[in-house]
């Protein structure tokens, strides 16, 4: 009995064709054309005060925010509690804009050095004082509205 057996074979792969490469354009030439002088512009002069002299200034033209009080951040630094230990007295404080509270004592200042507190009173009802541009702002424990200005 004979078979007929069939055998594929593969056809050889040609060679690697040879890649053209177009050659690059030529730059453009760029000539360079002076321009035309031009005067410069006049501008308007400035009146200017000779040294010495005075402006009075209308205190009534001055613009003045309402809402800005001269102690608004001492009043909103809330005060959750006051610790008396070892002849030292602290305070814990929540300054706005700082991420936890922390403890202080007299003398410290808060707010990058725009409150100061003044001192810690444990007479009583425990206060903290706070100063602000002068003018002294009390604060008691746990309050979080205005305790009181002197």
């Amino acid at each position: 009995m004979r078979r007929r057996v069939s055998v594929a074979t593969t056809p050889a792969s040609p060679a690697p064709a040879a890649t053209i490469v177009p050659s690059p354009a030529p730059s453009p030439q760029i000539t360079t054309v002076p321009l035309p002088n031009q005067p410069l512009p006049i501008l308007p002069s400035v009146p200017v005060e000779a040294p010495g002299t005075t402006v009075a200034v209308n205190p009534s033209t001055i613009p003045v925010s309402p809402s800005a009080l001269p102690t608004s951040l001492a009043q909103s630094i809330e005060v959750s509690g006051v610790i008396e230990a070892g002849g030292m007295v602290s305070a814990i404080v929540q300054v706005p804009g700082e991420p936890t509270s922390r403890y202080v004592n007299a003398g410290d200042y808060l707010a990058d050095g725009s409150v100061l507190v003044k001192r810690i009173d444990v007479a009583g009802e425990p206060i903290v004082i706070l100063e602000q541009d002068g003018i002294e702002v009390i604060r008691s424990v746990g309050s979080s509205a205005i305790a009181g200005a002197l």
